[in-house]
């Protein structure tokens, strides 16, 4: 397990199938694991709303459901739900890859967009099932923005992990789920970057914008004091996020700090 979300393309109607595998062309869940086979196993509609079938397409390492084997049965397949932890390839973790099964439409929070693409991506978000929410905060899976402009609501999305996209994105995400293809990389549609001092410089080559779970790390065991209210409140959650403790100046925590 980690970090990073596949995403499943609609399966609410019959026929539809989601395949799994290492091959990036074949499959719209790919999973970046030796022992994970090219096309290894695929997901179809379950025999009710939320239920869904894993079947193991005679993998070389197998699938398990739960630690169970799920091979057995075939093309039949087993019937998975929310919460069920899925496995493909080898029984080592650090070997194969190892996911669990969530019903969660896309989030997505917006920055700096007109209220033109704000609409469009509005309603293209629908269409795939999404839902807009204010910022990484509420669980954003995506940050969309025309540019890329430090600020503390990318700050806060990139401690939370959520990929800064161009509004494009989700227009060849909503196409290629339409299409049955695997989804767009987010890493390709990731905006220009706008700040002077990122472009040029010693930061020039050493900034990634890309999810880093380490983010949440950097200001692990330390207390950041504000002296302002204000910047409590702009800032404190950003503090937070990355693992530290936000006070306010005259609190009685800083002053013992």
């Amino acid at each position: 397990e980690s970090d990073r979300c596949l995403y499943l393309p609609p399966m609410d109607q019959p026929g539809s199938r989601a395949h799994i595998g290492r091959l990036k062309s074949k499959v719209q869940l790919h999973l970046d694991c030796k022992s994970v086979s090219r096309v290894h196993a695929e997901l179809r509609p379950g025999p009710e709303p939320g239920l869904l079938i894993l079947a193991d397409l005679a993998s070389r390492y197998g699938t398990r459901v739960n630690g169970c084997d799920a091979a057995p049965a075939g093309p039949a397949g087993v019937t998975v739900r929310p919460g069920d932890q899925l496995e493909f390839g080898d029984s080592d973790p650090s070997l194969g890859a190892v996911c669990r099964l969530r019903r969660q439409g896309l989030r997505v929070c917006f920055s700096a967009l007109s209220e033109a693409s704000r609409q469009t991506a509005t309603t293209t978000l629908q269409r795939l099932g999404g839902r807009v929410v204010d910022d990484a905060r509420d669980g954003a899976d995506l940050l969309v923005m025309p540019r890329l402009t430090v600020t503390a609501k990318l700050v806060l999305g990139l401690l939370h992990l959520a990929a800064p996209v161009l509004p494009d994105f989700l227009t060849r995400l909503a196409a290629a789920v339409q299409a049955g293809q695997p989804p767009p990389l987010p890493e390709r549609f990731r905006p220009a970057v706008s700040e002077a001092a990122l472009l040029s410089g010693p930061l020039a080559d050493s900034v990634d914008f890309g999810p880093q779970p380490e983010r949440r790390r950097l200001l692990s065991g330390r207390r950041c004091c504000f002296l302002r209210p204000d910047g409590l409140g702009r800032f404190g959650d950003i503090v937070q996020a990355a693992g530290g403790v936000a006070l306010a100046a005259h609190s009685e925590s800083a002053l013992l700090a």
